[in-house]
């Protein structure tokens, strides 16, 4: 049975502080080193895609090799 995109775990959307904090917690916990991220779906504009993804690069990507280096 296919896996529902709002089953918990699956797709994490919020604030740059939420996404950080869920993506940093999943790795953590499964000892995932990539993320697939998908920052263009839907009916987003290219505007609101490439904001979503200067907010990562911004705001969650340097915390997330910071994490992969300690703990590797």
């Amino acid at each position: 049975m296919p896996t529902s995109i709002l089953s918990p775990g699956v797709a994490i959307a919020g604030s740059p502080a939420t996404v950080r904090r869920e993506m940093l917690k999943q790795a953590a916990e499964t000892g995932i080193n990539y993320f697939l991220l998908r920052l263009a779906f839907g009916d987003m504009t290219l505007a609101e895609s490439t904001r979503s993804a200067r907010l990562f690069h911004e705001h969650i990507k340097d915390a997330l090799i910071e994490q992969y280096r300690k703990a590797a």
